[in-house]
């Protein structure tokens, strides 16, 4: 762990890549977060609300039917529409354990 802090620390093109490590495969203890300081971990963050943003955006341009998708289910009442997207869920579910297995893996 401190050898991975001491590489973060080193270098600015390798910091980003080395914090996901740290943030996804360290438990959050607080000394470590002080160790590591307020200003790395926020630009983590805003980093990470950048990507959330970004995938708001780009998600309804893609031809992927989320909520369309079989499995989706939808209720309809009189004047009430009820959507349970279990299939959407369940893709989204496999691709992010997906992705949070390679970025481990590194």
């Amino acid at each position: 762990m401190a050898e991975v802090l001491r590489r973060a620390a080193a270098g600015p093109l390798r910091a980003p890549a080395l914090l996901l490590k740290v943030a996804f495969t360290a438990p959050l203890d607080p000394a470590k977060i002080a160790g590591m300081g307020l200003g790395r971990w926020l630009i983590l963050l805003g980093a990470v609300l950048i990507g959330i943003g970004a995938l708001i955006s780009i998600l309804p341009r893609l031809p992927i039917p989320l909520g369309k998708l079989p499995g989706d289910l939808v209720f309809r009442g009189k004047n009430w529409v009820f959507y349970l997207p279990l299939g959407s869920s369940l893709l989204l579910s496999l691709l992010l354990t997906v992705l949070l297995w390679l970025i481990a893996r590194r």
